[in-house]
């Protein structure tokens, strides 16, 4: 076991950290606000774990965790709350990288892949990004939310796992889906796991994609 697969338990200080097999052991400072129970079981609530988080998490891992705590489907905390959270943080390890986190957080990303991609194209300057946008045809009706859109260019890049392989109706339904959005004259960039792992890779693809659809 690892760090990211074990269980991560806390003990509240001046308590000694668990050495259980299989358990990772933190000593806390804790706020009565960073608790909150589930089933149960006493825990620290969703925007404290974030703030933890910053001490095991890169920067992308981050900020994809944090889409989904203040993602408005899943209603787990909002974004003051988490800013909240992190300004408690204070003194603490992460806490810088809680900071730059916080301003990149987006509460209409839908999962770590596309939370990543954001991240790379926002830090790497490239502008216009606009993440889950409604997507309307010649009649105006909306036929599409697009992951993440260039609408100045009509471009529009979605992360694309291997379903297809084990889902043939949704990737049936996704043909369908890009040809209407071509007919609304967008063109739709699929980016599976190699472009994700090779950010290098990635970002040319954005550029040159972007160059290839001037803004109008």
């Amino acid at each position: 076991m690892n760090a990211r697969t074990s269980l991560h338990v806390g003990m509240p200080s001046p308590l000694r950290s668990s050495r259980c097999v299989g358990t990772v052991g933190h000593k806390f400072l804790i706020d009565r606000r960073d608790l909150c129970e589930w089933n149960g079981l006493r825990m620290t609530a969703p925007v404290r774990t974030w703030c933890d988080l910053a001490t095991v998490l890169d920067l992308e891992d981050l900020v994809a965790a944090g889409d989904y705590v203040i993602n408005t489907e899943y209603g787990l905390a909002t974004y003051s709350e988490l800013e909240a959270a992190a300004r408690r943080h204070r003194g603490r390890r992460g806490r810088a990288r809680l900071f730059e986190a916080l301003g990149l957080l987006s509460d209409r990303s839908r999962s770590r892949a596309e939370s990543i991609i954001r991240t790379t194209i926002v830090l790497a300057g490239i502008e216009g990004l606009v993440v889950n946008q409604p997507i309307a045809d010649a009649r105006g009706v909306v036929i599409a939310e697009g992951d993440l859109c260039f609408p100045a260019h009509r471009v529009i890049f979605e992360y694309q796992g291997d379903y297809h392989r084990t889902e043939p109706e949704r990737w049936r339904k996704d043909q369908t889906r890009k040809a209407r959005l071509a007919a609304a004259g967008w063109t739709v960039v699929e980016i599976a796991g190699d472009e994700l792992e090779n950010r290098r890779m990635l970002l040319q693809i954005i550029r040159d994609t972007l160059a290839l659809h001037p803004a109008r």
